[in-house]
């Protein structure tokens, strides 16, 4: 039997008046389990509409003024929630500007600076992708799974986003005993940034032992689109005993 027929092929052993409304009820549950898994699954930190950013969390209601004003950058709305750490433009490959990525944190990670609000919901670090649109830029999508939040190291791990000949890299920093140094290659290809490679850089706290490694891609999967990769899938810290 395969595995993944054990589920469906486990008998019921239930009471003949009781099997139809037994049976009834165990796929009522499975039904919303399986909704609830979904859901959980599909639920975002953010919510895009009409070029506006805005943050999909529960606010306070003396907060809530982060969610409803705006600034402007670049033709987009963005909730004062987040906070711009870095920006790149991109050209195409015939010069002319393409893209432009913004890097979001928020106030939830990076304090207030203010101290005006208390209990600020801490949401996920975002990376927009702005695409021109005949002069003008427009939000293309939104990921985020791919810049790393505050939370994920001891230190601050994002050290910035810079560009390339062919496209963009994004560089972090993590670790505690043994600490790394990860830098990710993007390539645009058509209407799409891939990861093309990432090196890693790690050493032990001593400076006693270092390990230097390039990890290339030859082909291009959904997996490494921009629009959809988890960097934290690649953030393998190397066994520096050996």
């Amino acid at each position: 039997m395969h595995p993944k027929d054990t589920l469906i092929s486990i008998p019921l052993q239930i009471p003949g008046k009781m099997k139809v409304k037994s049976l009834a009820l165990v796929l009522l549950f499975l039904i919303f389990a399986a909704g609830g898994l979904y859901a959980q699954a599909d639920t975002l930190t953010y919510k895009v509409e009409d070029n506006t950013i805005r943050p999909n969390l529960k606010f306070n209601k003396e907060a809530l003024v982060l969610v409803d004003h705006y600034k402007h950058i670049e033709g987009i709305k963005i909730a004062k929630y987040y906070i711009v750490r870095d920006s790149l433009f991109i050209n195409d490959n015939k010069g002319k500007p393409a893209y432009c990525l913004l890097v979001l944190s928020n106030m939830g990670q990076e304090g207030d600076i203010d101290n005006a609000y208390t209990s600020l919901p801490e949401g996920k670090r975002l990376l927009v992708v702005l695409k021109n649109e005949k002069g003008k830029y427009v939000i293309d999508y939104v990921n985020e799974n791919v810049i790393l939040n505050v939370d994920y190291s001891q230190s601050e791990p994002f050290m910035g986003i810079k560009r390339d000949s062919s496209g963009f890299t994004l560089k972090y920093f993590t670790g505690s005993v043994n600490k790394c140094t990860f830098v990710f290659y993007f390539n645009l290809e058509g209407d799409n940034f891939y990861l093309n490679k990432y090196t890693s850089d790690c050493y032990t706290i001593d400076l006693s032992k270092e390990k230097k490694r390039n990890h290339p891609f030859k082909d291009k999967t959904e997996g490494r689109n921009l629009r959809n990769i988890r960097v934290e899938g690649y953030l393998q810290v190397p066994d520096m005993g050996r």
